[in-house]
């Protein structure tokens, strides 16, 4: 299982930005199944665009928040 911080980085794939597509909204459909293209169902694996990584399905991936389990945040105190 990968860490909070790699699952972050494999999402982002490299972007400053929240979103690996950056900011606007406009763009949310192409990448996520959301509300608005999901007709109230799954969307099927892989059918949007992958984002710079080759990654499909990383934005919004609720299997992915189920089956976290909630850990510590390392010390950074000796930063």
């Amino acid at each position: 299982m990968l860490t909070e911080a790699e699952m972050e980085y494999a999402t982002r794939a490299g972007a400053v930005t929240s979103r690996c597509f950056g900011e606007t909204d406009e763009l949310i459909a192409e990448v996520c199944v959301v509300h608005k293209n999901s007709r109230t169902k799954r969307g099927p694996v892989g059918s949007l665009k992958p984002n710079d990584l080759g990654l499909f399905d990383l934005h919004g991936n609720a299997y992915t928040w189920c089956q976290e389990e909630l850990q510590a945040l390392p010390d950074r105190k000796g930063r």
